[in-house]
């Protein structure tokens, strides 16, 4: 389990949607990655806080059968991005999102001691600051050669 404020950049390239806001006077150079801070309504500068966690699990089955099975969940959410997003942060909060869920269930073969195949099906959902949902599902079958 990790949780912090401000440590979105410890994921790949991970902001929640969120920008560093424009500044109504003059010119900056943005000097803050998006997604680690933004400005309250009442223009006071905050940290963006995530909580995050996965478990996972895999299961060789016995021999002489060689293969196995695995599993893994995660879950990330933010407890004050929908309280600092503002219209100043974005031109629209329904692109932000405060909670993702992924999961994936995997199949591995070896039909040698060389080649390896495997078939994942992967779920993502992200549920944005206007209560939308979106969810993506992916089946990959991948080779390996190993030598």
């Amino acid at each position: 389990m990790v949780g912090g404020r401000a440590i979105s950049d410890q994921y790949t390239c991970f902001t929640g949607g969120a920008t560093f806001p424009a500044l109504a006077t003059g010119t900056y150079v943005q000097d803050v990655d998006n997604g680690l801070v933004a400005y309250s309504p009442d223009g006071v500068l905050h940290t963006i806080g995530w909580q995050s966690f996965i478990v996972g699990a895999q299961y060789y089955l016995p021999l002489p059968i060689r293969a196995w099975v695995s599993a893994n969940f995660s879950h990330i959410e933010s407890d004050n991005i929908k309280d600092l997003v503002t219209s100043a942060n974005t031109s629209s909060s329904a692109k932000i999102f405060d909670r993702t869920n992924w999961a994936d269930g995997n199949v591995f073969v070896d039909a040698n001691a060389a080649v390896r195949f495997g078939l994942e099906y992967a779920w993502t959902r992200q549920t944005y600051l206007d209560g939308a949902r979106a969810t993506n599902h992916r089946v990959q079958l991948s080779a390996f050669y190993m030598f």
